[in-house]
């Protein structure tokens, strides 16, 4: 169960001290950390993945997974009552195998989640600023 809390909250803070950076050009041809300052566009990209309000909508995506994957443990140790090890035993598979699971479950959903997010509130207000 610990995982549940752990895992979210561990890609959070990935994504908190290594924000998404955007990259321009063939992907085969520059890095994909390089970023064309000069374009106002993809500047206003960058400044709203590491703004406050990406942080929040981050945190919140977070703890709304970290809920989620509780039910499930709280499920898992329903079901296997009699044979859960209520101790904090690590040399237990299951307590790794989940830990794993959940990372990486937790690693491909906010990722997918907070890029979505921020290229869709990046482009949304780049709409509304475009003139008529």
């Amino acid at each position: 169960m610990a995982g549940a809390c752990i895992c979210p909250s561990a890609v959070a803070v990935f994504y908190m001290s290594f924000p998404l950076r955007p990259y321009r050009g063939n992907f085969y041809a520059k890095d994909m950390h390089d970023v064309d300052v000069s374009d106002p566009v993809v500047m206003r990209l960058v400044e709203l993945l590491k703004s406050t309000e990406a942080r929040r909508h981050l945190w919140s995506q977070a703890v709304k997974l970290s809920g989620i994957l509780f039910v499930i443990t709280w499920a898992e140790a329903i079901f296997f009552w009699g044979s859960v090890n209520w101790s904090f035993s690590f040399p237990s598979s299951r307590f790794w195998g989940f830990l794993v699971f959940c990372f990486i479950l937790c690693f491909a959903g906010l990722s997918v989640d907070h890029t979505n997010w921020g290229l869709n509130t990046w482009a949304r207000r780049e709409t509304e600023h475009q003139p008529a």
